[in-house]
């Protein structure tokens, strides 16, 4: 088992929202950052793309790089996961919703996976 990192960077909307795809991803999720060009205040929402299963939801005002290690430091009262090591994903994308973005501005967005080969 080894530490895989994916990224993907997508592009706000003029009302500032974006929805991308990342992965597929297998393992458990175990950071996941956010960065954009400037501060924002932005709502995201990351989930496996066919199981539904929540890796983060977060509602926070965020510095141009947000970065969480799941299961440990989510330190925004409305940033939630409910597994204590990481998230498991087996062999799905990672969808993630983000609002609130800067309009027309690029977001990137990388998970931080420790298992096999996706």
């Amino acid at each position: 088992m080894y530490l895989q990192t994916h990224t993907v960077v997508g592009t706000a909307d003029g009302s500032g929202n974006v929805t991308v795809y990342l992965g597929p991803v297998n393992g458990l999720v175990v950071r996941f950052t956010y960065t954009e060009t400037t501060a924002t205040s932005a709502d995201y929402t990351v989930t496996g793309e066919t199981s539904g299963v929540t890796v983060l939801a977060a509602k926070t005002s965020v510095t141009a790089t947000t970065s969480y290690v799941l299961g440990q430091d989510l330190t925004g009262p409305t940033a939630t996961n409910p597994y204590a090591m990481g998230v498991p994903i087996a062999g799905e994308r990672l969808k993630i919703v983000c609002a609130n973005v800067t309009a027309t501005k690029d977001v990137t967005f990388t998970a931080h996976v420790w298992g096999g080969a996706a």
